[in-house]
Order: structure tokens, then C-alpha cells, then sequence
């Protein structure tokens, strides 16, 4: 039971689900590779996909942030203008 339990932590800090880690669990016996490796690629892919979101709303704030403190007081906040106009403000 400690040993599952272990399992179980050790999956979710990499980043899989609790539906896969059972799947996971279903194949601890390790003789079907390729469906823990699929499971495994598929849970990478979708982290991949996460982090090029962060990294494209990284680039988006930093650059509204940029403009904000560039563009002076007398001018409208750009992160607001953005934000206010209705269109993605990562595109920005």
C-alpha cells in the first residue's frame, strides 16, 4: 500500500492525471511499453502545450508592460487599452 501510495505521488509531480495514473497503475507490470509510453507522450504534449501558452503570455504582458511604462502618464495605460478593445491581448 506505501509503495502505491508512493507511486501515485511520485506520478502526480510529474504532471499526470489521476485518470492516468491509474492507467499507469493498470500497467505496473511493465510489459506493455508502448501504452505507458503513449500515455507518458500524450501527458507531455500537453504540458509542451502549456508552457508555449505561458511563454506566449509572457511575451504578451511583458510587452503591454513595456508600453505602459514607456508611453508616459499623459497617454492611456496600454494594458488597459489592450485589455478594454476586446481582442487578445496576446496578439498584442
Amino acid at each position: 500500500l506505501v509503495q502505491r501510495i508512493r507511486f501515485i505521488k511520485k506520478a502526480q509531480s510529474v504532471g499526470f492525471t489521476l485518470e492516468e495514473i491509474g492507467t499507469l497503475l493498470d500497467l505496473a507490470d511493465g510489459r506493455n511499453r508502448r501504452r505507458v509510453q503513449a500515455v507518458t507522450a500524450a501527458r507531455l504534449a500537453q504540458i509542451n502545450g502549456k508552457l508555449a501558452d505561458l511563454a506566449r503570455m509572457q511575451a504578451a504582458l511583458a510587452h503591454l508592460l513595456h508600453q505602459c511604462l514607456t508611453t508616459g502618464e499623459v497617454h492611456p495605460c496600454p494594458i488597459i487599452e489592450a485589455l478594454a478593445e476586446g481582442e487578445d491581448a496576446s496578439q498584442v
